[in-house]
């Protein structure tokens, strides 16, 4: 009986001790995805929807094709990335009224173009403008008419207008995407809203015509 008990108690202790390694290696894995690269920083998100406090304008965006191996001979970058978070956010004040995200990508493979650095930043259609920042865009007046200056400057942090639609990207970090790329000013946008970003799942990618994931030809 007595070396039952023993028997039990020094599984119990490798078991716990098992468990402890498992839950430290999961901790730093949390902690190295949430975690920006050196030189980066990643901006807050809405937690909820309470933080959500307005609607900015979205049009339809302009694309020619949903096709992704139509796209590939149209742009010149195309890579595949892991989505890290996001570290920008801006406006458009013109006619579009339209939000862009810029976000953070590993890259991990590259199909097309010359690129060598190991990140990534790509702009995509969509995301949340911080209100405080959305109010000095749009002017006193626009303000007055969506009662944004209704709300009291020091409650302004944390409140986010909303910038997304149907055609809007929404990479989670964590998980790989190809990009399709065009470079302007130093800077690299996708190109044909969501159509631009592709998820991956293995050795396939997201497929918008088909809703089902594929090997598309320029990935073989």
């Amino acid at each position: 009986m007595e070396e039952y008990i023993m028997h039990t108690y020094i599984l119990t202790k490798r078991l716990s001790f098992f468990l402890a390694f498992i839950l430290l290696i999961l901790s730093s894995a949390c902690a190295r995805a949430n975690n920006p690269p050196e030189g980066y920083s990643f901006i807050e998100s809405p937690a909820s929807d309470s933080q959500i406090v307005g609607k900015a304008g979205v049009s339809a965006p302009m694309y020619i094709t949903t096709c992704a191996d139509d796209l590939f001979k149209m742009v010149p970058i195309v890579v595949q990335g892991e989505f890290l978070g996001n570290t920008d956010t801006r406006f458009s004040n013109d006619g579009t009224k339209s939000v862009y995200t810029k976000g953070l990508f590993r890259i991990e493979k590259i199909f097309k173009g010359d690129y060598e650095d190991p990140y990534i930043e790509a702009l995509y259609p969509g995301g949340y403008f911080p209100l405080d920042k959305y109010i000095e865009e749009i002017g006193g007046y626009l303000a007055q008419q969506g009662g944004y200056d209704q709300i009291p400057e020091n409650e302004r942090a944390g409140k986010f207008i909303d910038g997304t639609s149907e055609f809007s990207a929404s990479p989670e970090p964590g998980n790989s995407y190809i990009l399709f790329l065009k470079p302007s000013l130093k800077e690299y946008w996708v190109q044909t809203a969501k159509f631009g970003i592709l998820h991956v799942q293995g050795n396939q990618a997201y497929d918008y015509d088909t809703q089902a994931y594929k090997t598309f030809a320029f990935m073989q």
